[in-house]
């Protein structure tokens, strides 16, 4: 299995969207373009594509380190993305019994 670089990552991860902000739904130029942890990284989330979601950076900067209910704060990402998120976080939760507290809905 071959490694993607950053840049092939941020690429794959707003094809998600094709080209919109997840939560707002704007189109998105490059230099606007960043990646949401579903589940931060501080709260114990990686880089699995399952918990990256494509923002914009205001809305990225928005959310903050929260955890956010996907089916509201994605309002513009395909279903099938935002059920890889609650996938991602009930793996998490399998692994780690309790998530920190640290939830916005």
């Amino acid at each position: 299995m071959s490694t993607l670089n950053k840049k092939q990552i941020k690429r794959e991860i707003w094809k998600k969207t094709k080209g919109k902000c997840a939560h707002c739904g704007k189109m998105v130029n490059e230099l606007d373009k960043s990646i949401d942890h579903f589940i931060p990284k501080s709260l114990g989330g990686d880089y699995d594509k399952r918990n990256l979601m494509p923002l914009c950076k205001s809305c990225n900067v928005n959310k903050g380190c929260c955890i956010v209910n996907p089916f509201k704060y994605y309002k513009y990402a395909p279903k099938k993305i935002v059920w890889d998120c609650i996938d991602y976080k009930m793996t998490l939760k399998r692994n780690y019994k309790q998530l920190p507290k640290c939830y916005a809905s």
